[in-house]
């Protein structure tokens, strides 16, 4: 399997995964023309992208899904509340009918078979309806994505143990964030049940991921005005060690770049 987050962060998120014949974006929070442009280094285009996997309908993570969808005639899978909120919202009704693909978090099915993957949702406690993440496995290797998260829930948990490489949120230092410059609704809404996952909270699952089999961590999400990449990266660090798990023996941690291509993985 081949991963590379395209970009990551509170500006907008996109991740480009692949194997065998078959490729995938999960999230199109940027423009097109960055999605092209980033895609291009991986000396992969657009129009040979089989399906978008969309993990909620907030902007940062759907703001390029029209225009990339409809310029390349790109599936689009999404939950039915998913659905519902960019339809609402988004306004995005150009998308041809059949791109369309809608799932329920609700039912027995999980899985999505993608031709050489399989992509197994999940839902997560976000402040946007019907958000979930993805188990992506190509029979060999697993990949994990999880972010936007108030907490690690039960099902988050479940889901990420034993991947082989996850995206994990890293979104706020606490600090950061008291001191900042959002107003109080917006401070408690991030740090809420159903907001974002701080540097701290990051650590401790990623801890507990290391000990479930996890070789590889990327740290992903931040945010522009209450972290940096320096500080998450250390304080996940120093949590990780807290908890019994050395960071720089055990596992690898890359962190993601917020306007281009992180460090790409083939495992």
């Amino acid at each position: 399997m081949f991963v590379c987050p395209l970009f990551s962060g509170s500006s907008g998120n996109a991740t480009y995964v692949s194997s065998g014949s078959t490729r995938i974006l999960v999230d199109c929070g940027g423009s097109c023309r960055a999605v092209e442009r980033e895609l291009q280094k991986l000396d992969v285009t657009l129009d040979s992208i089989d399906c978008i996997l969309v993990t909620h309908a907030h902007s940062d993570h759907v703001k390029g899904l029209e225009i990339v969808s409809k310029r390349y005639h790109i599936p689009i899978y999404g939950s039915i509340g998913t659905w519902q909120e960019l339809m609402r919202s988004y306004k995005i009704p150009s998308v041809k009918k059949e791109n369309i693909r809608v799932f329920r978090t609700s039912g027995a099915q999980k899985t999505l078979d993608l031709g050489d993957l399989q992509a197994t949702f999940f839902s997560t406690p976000h402040d946007a309806l019907d958000s979930v993440g993805y188990v992506i496995d190509d029979g060999a290797a697993k990949f994990g994505f999880a972010t936007d998260l108030g907490r690690v829930s039960p099902g988050v948990r479940q889901n990420m143990t034993g991947c082989d490489v996850v995206l994990l949120e890293a979104n706020y230092d606490l600090k950061m964030l008291q001191n900042g410059p959002y107003p109080y609704p917006l401070k408690e809404r991030i740090r809420g049940a159903y907001g974002h996952l701080s540097n701290d909270d990051s650590g401790k699952f990623a801890a507990d991921l290391v000990q479930s089999g996890v070789k590889t961590l990327y740290l992903g999400h931040l945010s522009e005005h209450n972290n940096t990449i320096d500080l998450a990266y250390r304080t996940v660090c120093a949590q990780m060690q807290t908890e019994g798990v050395n960071p720089k023996s055990d596992c690898q941690i890359f962190m993601t770049r917020r306007h281009e291509a992180s460090r790409a993985l083939t495992f």
